[in-house]
């Protein structure tokens, strides 16, 4: 987070920071419809347009299809042994994900806005946008999410490492306010984490840990030249109000005050040796552009390894419920 993601209504449109690929994919059951407007920059020299990015584009709708269909071992077939999810439920492994197409049932599902940053020759992150409804544990839903993907390239195969949705406010609610809730946010209310089984062990995952909790104390202390240091020119945070670049995100620094925060259940898991994927639960309390807030999250962050240095390339958060 680092930039305070206050449950506020969704106004306007948001930049990318790095633009690789936009497709507007829709899924069955809810036909065409307008792409969505978004300014976008190109800002790192990992843009691509090539077939590697519609190969993996192409691969994550297929995700979405084979939960449609409650394809378990197809579906499995796709996932890293250390897959992690992140959704308003908390985190989850393989496992936990899979038992989620038993309890969940996909009526339709549409995806836009595709961007595609190979943060290694390896590793590619996809954002997007999804709306889709349906049934969880019988109870209905219907939401828009931005959402995330991580696939790495393993012995000549993409696998999927690590998805993330956070949900985008209905327009007129915040992400606080009760009559935003439906059955899928509602599953959560314990607010249990729940932990992936692989971590990352050694000197690299002790010091990214403390490179993440290093990031808060920075924005704590507004301390925007050392925060804007750790972070890579391609950064690019998700938050329920929109997706910020490092400009946008160092910046609105001055907007905020943070009080107090703890990171729980902190992890790491290496992706490939030059990218890891820290997870945890962040609580947080302050004041954003003077409104008071008490904010408790589901995050993920990303590290690259650029010219011998580790810098943070990504951040999503997720509200806990």
């Amino acid at each position: 987070m680092r930039l305070v993601s206050l449950r506020i209504a969704l106004v306007g449109l948001f930049a990318f920071p790095t633009v690789l690929l936009v497709h507007s994919l829709w899924g069955a059951g809810l036909g065409a419809a307008p792409a969505q407007q978004e300014n976008a920059r190109a800002e790192s020299g990992k843009a691509s347009t090539d077939a590697r990015a519609n190969e993996l584009i192409k691969k994550e709708l297929q995700t979405w299809e084979l939960e449609k269909v409650k394809d378990k071992s197809g579906y499995a077939a796709l996932m890293a042994p250390h897959f992690l999810a992140i959704t308003d439920r908390g985190l989850m492994n393989t496992p936990q994900n899979l038992q989620e197409i038993d309890d969940m049932n996909v009526e339709t599902y549409a995806t836009t806005n595709f961007k595609v940053n190979f943060l290694s020759k390896d590793v590619a992150l996809l954002t997007y946008r999804a709306k889709w409804k349906g049934s969880y544990q019988g109870k209905p839903f219907d939401e828009s999410n931005y959402s995330a993907a991580i696939w790495a390239r393993r012995g000549g195969q993409w696998l999927d490492d690590y998805y993330q949705e956070t949900i985008i406010p209905p327009s007129g609610q915040t992400q606080s306010d009760p009559a935003n809730g439906n059955a899928v946010n509602a599953i959560a209310e314990s607010g249990a984490l729940r932990q992936p089984q692989a971590a990352s062990t050694g000197s690299i995952a002790s010091d990214l840990v403390a490179k993440e909790t290093q990031t808060w104390e920075l924005a704590k202390r507004r301390d925007k030249t050392s925060y804007s240091a750790l972070l890579g020119e391609d950064f690019l945070a998700v938050y329920p109000i929109g997706l910020f670049s490092k400009e946008q995100n160092v910046g609105d620094l001055d907007n905020e005050k943070i009080y107090d925060y703890s990171l729980d259940g902190i992890n790491a898991v290496q992706i490939v040796p030059e990218v890891e994927l820290i997870s945890y639960r962040v609580r947080v309390k302050g004041v954003y552009k003077g409104e008071a807030f008490r904010n408790d999250d589901y995050t993920a962050s990303v590290w690259a390894k650029r010219g011998g240095r580790w810098l943070n390339v990504f951040i999503q958060e997720t509200a806990a419920r």
